[in-house]
């Protein structure tokens, strides 16, 4: 399945298609909402959660098809900066990567479809009985599971294209002493985990009657938080091991010639010792220690807050 036509589209015009897709989506979802009667959503959770939700369903899907853009320039920026250190073969693997999916991808999007199905399982339950179904719980179940077929086509690329990105960062002609050629990949990794947490910051719009529910947020925390700690480390593991066999190969080196010296020969081993020690502190991963600590709060921490203030409204509401 080829992506080459989103990313000439969001050349051309990045907020185009996403911003066409947000209107679309609303005028469905405020004309089926203000066009059908009764329904299973209406007296459930009512009108300002109901549109909270349809907001969800029309900007995350949109804020997701931009960002597809974001992160294809991005990457492409990437693979040109590290294109002078890398395998031909490999890092042509990973260009063909970026333009499309294969063939299986089409189940990542299947397992989005029935994902979505699965957290209304009203709508089936009422087919099955044979109850009556009004159109806006129609626009539920649909809305939902659309928004998870774009979340698992957004998965299933990214995650594809950042193990090519971890294969190639594992094969590139690294030089231990310029590690900050290395710093693409740090940017990258960043980016990809910044776009998933600005697609859980979404999540709030489900709670505009003021009421928190953890059933909501739970199925984007259960996706998100994996899923940004995947799209973080994948880009950057290759690397990882890469740095970890040079390291190992320069030691071996060294010591090699640590032990063809006198043990008298202070004069000698004393570079060599400290060239040791040098090699030994090199950092194992291209990114710096602070801005991981960051990343955590702002993925982990936030989520995990909505989902305890969620938590500890339903216990006050059960005393």
């Amino acid at each position: 399945m080829s992506l080459v036509w989103l990313y000439r589209l969001s050349q051309r015009s990045p907020i185009l298609l996403p911003v066409l897709l947000a209107l679309v989506s609303l005028s469905i979802y405020g004309v089926v909402y203000t066009y059908s009667e009764g329904g299973y959503i209406r007296q459930a959770i009512g009108f300002r959660k109901t549109a909270g939700i349809f907001l969800l369903f029309s900007l995350l899907p949109s804020y997701l098809v931009f960002m597809m853009g974001l992160l294809w320039r991005r990457t492409e920026l990437v693979l040109a900066e590290l294109k002078p250190m890398a395998q031909p073969a490999i890092y042509a693997e990973v260009q063909a990567r970026l333009h499309q999916l294969p063939l299986s991808g089409v189940l990542f999007l299947l397992a989005g479809f029935v994902f979505g199905g699965w957290q209304n399982g009203y709508l089936i339950r009422a087919l099955i009985s044979g109850d009556p179904i009004a159109g806006v719980d129609v626009a539920m179940f649909v809305g939902n599971c659309l928004l998870w077929v774009v979340v698992g086509l957004m998965l299933c690329w990214r995650v594809r294209v950042s193990n090519g990105i971890s294969k190639m960062g594992e094969s590139l002609n690294l030089d231990l002493y310029r590690l900050d050629k290395l710093q693409p990949l740090a940017r990258l990794a960043t980016t990809e985990i910044l776009v998933v947490a600005g697609a859980m910051a979404f999540m709030p719009l489900q709670s505009l009657d003021a009421s928190l529910d953890a059933a909501n947020y739970l199925p984007g925390i259960t996706v998100g938080i994996p899923a940004a700690l995947i799209l973080f480390l994948l880009p950057l593991w290759g690397a990882h091991r890469n740095i970890i066999k040079r390291k190992a190969e320069r030691l071996t080196a060294l010591y090699a010639q640590q032990d063809s010296i006198s043990r008298d020969n202070i004069v000698d081993l004393e570079p060599i010792a400290a060239h040791v020690d040098r090699v030994k502190k090199l950092p194992n991963w291209p990114i710096d220690v602070q801005l991981i600590s960051r990343i955590f709060v702002y993925v982990v921490i936030a989520p995990l807050a909505w989902v305890c203030a969620a938590l500890v409204e339903q216990l006050l509401e059960s005393l």
